[in-house]
């Protein structure tokens, strides 16, 4: 859930949308910036989060967040990583081989491919991860 929680928050839509949002939150600067707030609330929030690591649900936001520029590097638009410098870069560099963002590439390949690597891995590391929560998540 924070994962996919991270995930949404640079997107401009899913906070306040200003001349700056998709700017700010697309860079390293943003994601910063997301992280050192998303650090403050997790910890004015931990005393009623009771067996909560907030650790865990911090880096997986993080990750998300992450996870989610670097998804959109893929997309014509690009991302502005080095804000204020306004360029914004993309893989692969012809700006014409990229993905369209909502296309029909992104719709019906991408996104299945994600959700069946996704499902594979959680289905291949299962003991491991469980292992891990089990040994570190306060009961």
């Amino acid at each position: 859930m924070a994962q996919f929680t991270g995930s949404r928050a640079v997107r401009p839509d899913y906070v306040a949308v200003t001349w700056w949002t998709p700017f700010l939150t697309h860079s390293l600067l943003g994601l910063w910036l997301i992280g050192l707030f998303s650090r403050w609330i997790l910890d004015i929030l931990a005393p009623s989060l009771g067996s909560i690591n907030t650790d865990f649900v911090w880096w997986a936001f993080m990750i998300g967040a992450l996870s989610h520029l670097v998804m959109d590097s893929f997309t014509r638009e690009g991302v502005p990583w080095l804000l204020p410098v306004p360029v914004k870069f993309g893989f692969p560099p012809l700006r014409s081989l990229r993905l369209v963002t909502g296309g029909w590439l992104e719709n019906l390949v991408v996104f299945p491919g994600l959700l069946v690597v996704n499902t594979a891995l959680c289905a291949q590391y299962y003991p491991q991860v469980s292992s891990f929560l089990q040994t570190h998540v306060k009961p």
